[in-house]
């Protein structure tokens, strides 16, 4: 299976020869995430693993691109959240993380 590194530079170079990758496309590309999100939601909701799967994978697909639009990696913006989340305060309810104070 591949790495993760190596399926980010394979969709980058996809959305290069699909012509995806120019400034000013960033909105367009935001937006293809949020209908991506949306398929994505809809499956989980639907409990069919198999879809949630490849639909998860799209979302991915649109972070890398939008990733290589903003001049940075997944891995970046992952280390970037990781490192905002990692020092939050706060507790788990109904299965969701809610920081404290709020």
């Amino acid at each position: 299976m591949p790495k993760l590194e190596e399926l980010e530079k394979s969709v980058g170079e996809w959305a290069e020869g699909k012509g995806l990758i120019f400034e000013g496309n960033e909105v367009a590309q935001v937006n293809k995430f949020i209908e991506e999100a949306y398929e994505f939601a809809d499956e989980v909701h639907m409990g069919n693993r198999d879809k949630v799967i490849m639909e998860g994978g799209d979302v991915l697909v649109t972070l890398c691109v939008q990733a290589k639009l903003q001049g940075t990696t997944l891995a970046e913006m992952l280390e970037s959240a990781y490192n905002k989340i990692s020092k939050r305060k706060g507790k788990t309810i109904d299965g969701t993380f809610v920081k404290a104070g709020k």
